[in-house]
């Protein structure tokens, strides 16, 4: 027998403390990518938008004249295009795409077999509470990843620019 108190590897004292904290270290590193992640997304449709120049629906919401209003919707739809054809632009919409779902996969997935583990095998409504809590997590991993770019798009379309002349 071991002399040591909970007896072999890994159930000393040491060894238990070390199982518990190991997410505590991540947290911190899981947050500043995440916040990362954020300023990456403002800062590329920003950077994008003054670049080719595209006027706001905030400006465009300015124009009194019918016929100046449709001109500077076209001007932004082109805008919008070249900008999307830009090549950084272009791969930060593609790497966005991927971070997105391929996030939301893995974090559906980690979230099932938490899921899994935390439901008792022998309880009655195990299947309910599986499915729920996998679709809980997979929507709120979705959300996490797809909000920042949304709202970037969002704020930056409600914001006055100077790209273009009205009242």
């Amino acid at each position: 027998m071991s002399s040591e108190v909970g007896g072999g590897i890994g159930n000393t004292a040491d060894g238990a403390a070390r199982g518990r904290t190991g997410w505590r270290i991540w947290l911190p590193v899981a947050l500043l990518l995440y916040a990362a992640f954020i300023i990456l997304c403002f800062y590329m449709e920003s950077e994008g938008r003054s670049r080719f120049r595209v006027p706001s629906k905030a400006d465009i919401a300015t124009i009194e004249d019918r016929t100046s209003r449709i001109r500077a919707e076209g001007a932004r739809g082109r805008a919008l295009a070249e900008m999307r054809e830009w090549q950084p632009y272009a791969a930060y919409s593609v790497g966005m795409g991927i971070v997105v779902l391929g996030g939301a996969a893995v974090a559906t997935i980690l979230g099932a077999c938490a899921v899994w583990r935390g439901v008792r095998r022998n309880s009655v409504g195990k299947a309910k509470h599986i499915v729920v809590g996998v679709l809980l997590i997979g929507v709120a991993s979705l959300f996490l990843l797809a909000w920042p770019a949304f709202v970037a798009e969002r704020r930056l379309d409600s914001k006055r620019t100077t790209y273009i002349s009205g009242p």
